[in-house]
């Protein structure tokens, strides 16, 4: 009787210790799969962009402003005026090298009279140009809603929608963004002078250039506001009208 206890103690011992490890093997296998799940499922991190212009494509734009003035104070900025004497504005691409977009701008005025500037650039992945006064609104090719404008950049704006464009020659898919800022005029003790300003801004989905931009500044001391609009009017890729 003693015997047969021993024996079977020993064997009900046994058998604990081997369904704790099986358990413990398949806690281990678990945590191992939740693991590896996880990485799998996180989005994979953004890479370059791809420009979608090449050295020739030529884009030329019409800009238009106007302003309401609340108050005899209220005074446009200087130069403001200079948006409705433009006869076009064009962006030509000269290289394209990675993500970086080399171009000429030539601003043409309704006297005759151009702006010129050569050499420009922008890294169309991090948003980085040659100077803050250069043409801006170029992104990378085939952006699709929820992709960041810059997609190695700081700024964390990203395509809010695609929709359809008709042309006189095709109809075109474009994206869409809006961004709303605040700002404070940093010479009032009182911080109550402020400029709201938003850009509404669609662009080509195939080439990444602009199509459309509008910028609304709205000032409240004085009451002043001002909206300045630019608009694609011909493109040597596509026919725009």
């Amino acid at each position: 009787m003693g015997d047969r206890y021993i024996i079977r103690m020993t064997y009900s011992k046994k058998k604990n210790s081997t369904l704790i490890y099986i358990l413990v093997g398949l806690l281990v296998a678990l945590i191992i799969a939740g693991v590896a799940l996880f990485f799998v499922l996180q989005p994979a991190p953004p890479g370059p962009a791809v420009p979608g212009v090449k050295a020739g494509d030529v884009f030329t734009y019409s800009i238009q402003s106007r302003s309401t003035l609340g108050s005899d104070e209220a005074v446009q900025p200087d130069g403001f005026e200079r948006y409705n004497q433009t006869d076009y504005y064009q962006v030509a691409i000269t290289n394209v090298e990675g993500s970086v977009v080399s171009f000429t701008t030539t601003w043409r005025f309704l006297d005759g009279t151009e702006v010129v500037e050569r050499d420009e650039w922008i890294d169309l992945s991090f948003g980085n140009k040659t100077l803050n006064t250069t043409f801006w609104p170029i992104y990378g090719s085939n952006l699709r809603p929820g992709d960041y404008l810059r997609p190695l950049g700081a700024d964390g704006i990203y395509v809010e929608k695609t929709d359809l464009k008709s042309y006189a020659g095709e109809t075109r898919e474009r994206n869409f963004w809006q961004l709303d800022d605040n700002f404070y005029d940093s010479t009032d003790p009182t911080m109550s002078s402020t400029r709201n300003e938003r850009n509404i801004v669609y662009f080509d989905k195939q080439t990444g250039m602009l199509e459309s931009l509008t910028n609304i500044q709205e000032y409240n001391s004085p009451s002043m506001l001002l909206v300045t609009t630019w608009q694609l009017v011909s493109s040597s890729v596509w026919q725009v009208k």
